[in-house]
């Protein structure tokens, strides 16, 4: 898999259709300035309570990026849908995942971060596979990512000239950057899934000819 040819294509896509992203982008950045102020300050049970609020929204924000990476006509309040559709279910997928990548970062940093990469797809196939259940999705997630842990790493580390540009412009770079890297790690999530169910048939066609 190309980092190069996925940054085009994801340059390419949010230059074809620019508005909703930045939108989605500045409602994003709003809530999570006025959340972030809220932990800060307030007491402990409200800040607990923001925590598990604000997963569907994050989970919505993927959904959104990955529908708009597809293709498909999108709307701002697809960022959403986080809180409409299986609300408690995104919930749950949220702080799984947030255990598991704690539990093994405990044991060591470097199986933390192998570990979250292993479960980054679990948002995308959330949103696609409404019938499995949160295990199942990380699970899924888990098996797809085999062994391209180092790509989606590197994919990470590519936009590290990108995320120092918003410093540099107090943030406002990341109107830009914040889509950007949304879309490329959509689109990464579209090759890994193509990749994985090819390989699942080719398998298939393999047992069945045996």
């Amino acid at each position: 898999m190309n980092i190069k040819d996925l940054r085009y294509q994801a340059w390419q896509k949010l230059k074809e259709n620019y508005v909703e992203a930045f939108f989605v982008t500045l409602i994003y950045l709003i809530i999570n300035s006025i959340g972030g102020y809220i932990v800060e300050n307030g007491p402990f049970i409200i800040s607990l309570a923001l925590f598990i609020i604000y997963i569907p929204l994050t989970i919505g924000v993927y959904i959104f990026y990955l529908r708009f990476t597809k293709g498909n006509k999108v709307t701002i309040d697809m960022m959403f849908d986080g809180y409409r559709k299986r609300f408690v279910k995104a919930i749950g997928l949220g702080f799984m995942l947030r255990l598991y990548i704690f539990l093994w970062s405990f044991l060591l940093i470097i199986p933390g971060i192998i570990k979250a990469l292993s479960y980054s797809m679990s948002y995308y196939i959330f949103d696609e596979k409404e019938d499995l259940s949160i295990n199942e999705v990380i699970s899924l997630s888990r098996e797809m990512m085999k062994g391209y842990e180092l790509e989606l790493f590197l994919l990470n580390l590519s936009f590290l000239g990108w995320v120092l540009l918003c410093i540099l412009t107090c943030g406002l770079a990341t109107f830009w950057v914040h889509p950007y890297i949304h879309v490329a790690k959509s689109n990464f999530y579209l090759k890994v899934k193509k990749e994985y169910y090819d390989k699942e048939l080719i398998s298939a066609e393999g047992y069945y000819q045996d």
